[in-house]
């Protein structure tokens, strides 16, 4: 994998992301904020924010790093925008979320989170247009559903519930 190093990135929660949205939180640097303080300032419930989360930042950010071509197969940069979608959909959906997700860019810029057990797995991808499709399996039920985000016969809150505590 080959990592940018000509051109200064965006990264989230870094301090050049926090002047260009005032209301976000800054992590690094002279002006670090606390796990709690930074879900405070987004105004999540800070009891019900697991831990993966902040790694899960990381991870994104690891792929802003990654240059066109970074999977061998032509694929575009990470877009920024698509990785602070995917953050902002992350925190609203953390307090259901099991365990962390793995997190991987796709071939057109998007972002994609997995959340997989033996027998579920869900899928959310934000895209490089930032369309946000999601695709859930449960092999013991037998059923499977793909679309977007919002159309989903069950709420994604449920979804992510089932995968942690069956269903």
């Amino acid at each position: 994998m080959a990592l940018r190093s000509l051109s200064p990135r965006r990264s989230l929660l870094s301090d050049e992301y926090a002047r260009e949205i005032p209301r976000s939180p800054m992590v690094g640097g002279n002006a670090a904020l606390s796990s709690r303080e930074l879900f405070q300032q987004w105004g999540a419930p800070v009891r019900r924010m697991p831990g993966w989360l902040l790694s899960t930042v990381a991870d994104l950010n690891r792929l802003l790093e990654l240059d066109a071509d970074w999977d061998g197969h032509q694929a575009a940069p990470v877009r920024f925008e698509a990785a602070e979608e995917l953050l902002e959909l992350m925190v609203a959906v953390a307090p259901y979320a099991p365990f962390h997700p793995w997190v991987t860019g796709t071939s057109d810029g998007g972002v994609m989170a997995e959340w997989r057990t033996d027998q579920q797995v869900l899928q959310v991808e934000v895209d490089s247009t930032l369309d946000i499709s999601l695709f859930y399996e449960n092999a013991a039920s037998g059923s499977e559903w793909e679309g977007r985000l919002g159309e989903e016969p069950e709420g994604i809150e449920k979804l992510l519930w089932r995968l942690g505590y069956g269903g």
